[in-house]
């Protein structure tokens, strides 16, 4: 069994200058996304449950 022997790279510093570290817009976005996804699990789970008021019907015409 051969081990490797360890390579020095300039990954972490790419990675450090690509803009990766959360700023307030990622986070805002992260945030509205969480909160977009766990609406639709409560209105499936919901549905599920039979708890949701069945939908209204639109009139059409005058």
């Amino acid at each position: 069994m051969t081990l490797l022997n360890p390579v020095f790279t300039s990954v972490i510093a790419v990675w450090r200058t690509s803009g990766w570290p959360p700023i307030a817009y990622n986070v805002l976005l992260t945030d509205v996304a969480l909160l977009e996804y766990v609406g639709l699990l409560q209105y499936d789970t919901y549905n599920m449950m039979g708890w949701n008021p069945p939908p209204v019907q639109q009139k059409t015409g005058s």
